[in-house]
């Protein structure tokens, strides 16, 4: 089964989902700047933190004593007063950030499709441009822990892009080789730290690193390989990060 659309997304809720469970992305799918909005489960605005009431345990038989009586509403004001967490606030989740792909296209589009296979779980952009068919394809794997993109064209020489990572705040995000690196450390410091790795391996063409973004020109084909962890479960997150890279480049 497919789900497939003439257009690309212009809001959040109508872009098409990809994830392995952990790492996920919604892709939108524009021709021109495509926005790929990632996500890593772990990416929240907390931190580990002690939230028990410590007068919790002794508040706890008088309102069970209270409830045998019938005397509902005191119960509830004991309880919500002590045997909630401390502080009650629940900090929310956040988003990773975003992968842009500025494509080089100057001619009409045509024959745009932007469709989800729900069986294979590959989110695809198609479209002619020029004479050639370009396709763009996109999935998460759950085995390698690894997030793939999959640039071709039916004919040689032809995708050029800019691609770059962007985080609102508390990350700083850089190029070097044909690595882009987001390093953070969520609420202003104090939160979860993450690393984030975007590899972009052209089949032909040239490549140039700025101090943020990797210029792909003349390919005939290109693979994106993107990673990201955090310490909240792994104090070698970053170590973890470049592992996974590694053993995804290398099955190609």
């Amino acid at each position: 089964m497919k789900l497939w659309y003439k257009n690309p997304a212009k809001q959040w809720n109508h872009a098409l989902p990809v994830g392995n469970a952990r790492l996920g992305a919604m892709i939108f799918g524009e021709v021109l700047n495509e926005r790929i909005q990632l996500n890593e489960e772990t990416i929240w605005a907390g931190r580990s933190r002690d939230v028990d009431n410590p007068q919790a345990f002794e508040k706890l038989e008088q309102v069970r004593r209270l409830l045998f009586e019938e005397r509902t509403a005191e119960a509830t004001a004991i309880a919500e007063a002590y045997l909630m967490g401390n502080p009650k606030d629940i900090l929310p989740y956040e988003a990773l950030g975003d992968l842009f792909i500025e494509f080089v296209h100057t001619e009409e589009i045509i024959n745009y499709q932007r469709m989800l296979d729900l069986n294979t779980a590959i989110a695809e952009i198609s479209y002619d441009h020029n004479n050639c068919k370009f396709r763009r394809e996109i999935f998460s794997s759950s085995v390698n822990q690894v997030m793939v993109i999959r640039l071709t064209c039916d004919q040689p020489a032809r995708i050029s892009f800019t691609a770059r990572l962007e985080r609102e705040k508390d990350a700083i995000c850089t190029a070097q080789e044909q690595d882009i690196f987001m390093i953070g450390q969520c609420d202003n410091g104090k939160g979860i730290c993450f690393n984030a790795i975007l590899r972009v391996i052209p089949e032909g063409g040239s490549v140039t690193t700025n101090s943020d973004n990797i210029c792909v020109r003349d390919a005939d084909a290109v693979t994106l390989y993107f990673v990201c962890n955090s310490n909240f479960r792994d104090e070698s997150y970053d170590i973890t990060c470049k592992k996974q890279l590694e053993q995804a480049v290398q099955l190609g």
